[in-house]
């Protein structure tokens, strides 16, 4: 079994586990983090409540810095600093953070006030910051059973309805939470908490690649591959078809891709809700550029 924070120092889990640098990061909350990101990329049952015992924080508290709505005095920064095992420079990096003012996220009203921060406004774009910690597929599938009104998402029931470990979507939900895509909405009759959606439908940035999103990309394709070996072929549309064409229509193409994508989802939406789908349509070169055309006599 892997070992988990709880049986061994947090000097021996930087050692293992190497977290990233406060250099160069823009807040506090922004970097702790991708300090959690990539310790729960590690250990999935790593959550916000280990990583505030690791720091020797309250977790209402931690919760409340990593949205940047809470800030942490110089000195407890420091000793958070000691706890992350940073060297002499990286502590004077996080305690600089620590003195900047609670991060007001939209760019106006009073500073520390909470809002959405990861969704661009009118278009429910996420940033290139938010979706690096919501790339893995898991996160937009827990998302879209979210809006489900009739459906409860619990961390049992996503875990039985995507076949993952109750840690796993543990951890997907709270940086969900976190990012402010999601909200714990009380509970269902055995105790056991609700979350809903808290924003509409949200896209990547268009036309901009990033490591984020072309891992993201590449594990729904994964996914299709699977369902291709497992999936009975009546629940399941996976065709291809290949062709020459023009390299100056390729712009047009990628439009009408996108409006059908967009169109058919809205259809689709329209109808009761039984089960999560991936649409995944790919268009890519196969060859180098062929030589160029030649007129006939």
């Amino acid at each position: 079994m892997p070992r988990t924070s709880a049986s061994f120092p947090p000097h021996e889990w930087q050692r293992a586990f190497p977290d990233p640098s406060p250099q160069g990061a823009l807040s506090l909350g922004g970097f702790l983090n991708d300090v959690l990101q990539r310790r729960s990329a590690r250990n999935p049952a790593y959550g916000l409540r280990a990583f505030a015992r690791d720091l020797m924080l309250a977790p209402s508290h931690l919760s409340g810095v990593l949205r940047g709505h809470k800030r942490l005095s110089p000195a407890k920064a420091g000793a958070v600093a000691q706890r992350l095992g940073l060297s002499d420079s990286e502590t004077q990096d996080l305690r600089a953070l620590a003195e900047k003012p609670a991060r007001n996220r939209a760019g106006n009203g009073p500073p520390g006030r909470l809002q959405r921060p990861c969704v661009a406004a009118n278009a429910n774009e996420l940033d290139a910051e938010t979706m690096r910690r919501v790339s893995d597929w898991e996160h937009h599938a827990l998302l879209e059973l979210a809006g489900v009104a009739h459906f409860n998402l619990t961390e049992q029931s996503g875990a039985r309805l995507l076949r993952l470990s109750s840690s796993r979507v543990r951890g997907c939900l709270e940086r969900l939470a976190l990012a402010g895509l999601a909200r714990p909405d009380g509970t269902d009759a055995e105790g056991r908490m609700i979350y809903r959606r808290s924003t509409g439908f949200v896209t990547t940035t268009q036309n901009v690649s990033s490591h984020a999103i072309r891992e993201h990309q590449a594990q729904l394709l994964s996914k299709a591959a699977v369902a291709l070996e497992n999936v009975p072929l009546a629940e399941r549309d996976c065709s291809t078809i290949v062709f020459c064409g023009s390299i100056s229509f390729l712009e047009e193409a990628r439009s009408r891709i996108r409006s059908l994508r967009r169109e058919l989802c809205a259809e689709f939406e329209a109808t009761p809700p039984e089960r999560l789908y991936c649409l995944a349509i790919q268009l890519f070169p196969l060859s180098e550029n062929l030589p160029p055309h030649s007129e006939a006599p």
